[in-house]
């Protein structure tokens, strides 16, 4: 039986039985810009990291190795598009 409720991308048409059965996937998909963090939907990297610079729950005055762990590989999936 399939889910009932659709990947929030709207290029993707996976279904899921359960909300958080569809966050699982958008955390894992790489297709998917999804930041868990925020539970905001980005439409690229470029996109993601916008969001991560501007908003407060993604503070540059974090620590130094939060900070790395999730804007680096953002940085690196851009570097290998180019």
């Amino acid at each position: 039986m399939a889910g009932k409720i659709k990947c929030s991308y709207e290029d993707c048409y996976r279904h899921f039985k359960s909300y958080e059965a569809m966050i699982q996937h958008k955390i894992k998909e790489p297709a998917h810009e999804y930041c868990k963090r925020c539970d905001v939907d980005c439409e690229d990297d470029v996109a993601f990291l916008i969001h991560q610079m501007n908003n407060p729950k993604h503070s540059m005055y974090q620590s130094h190795d939060t900070l790395i762990g999730s804007i680096l590989p953002c940085i690196s999936r851009m570097l290998h598009l180019w």
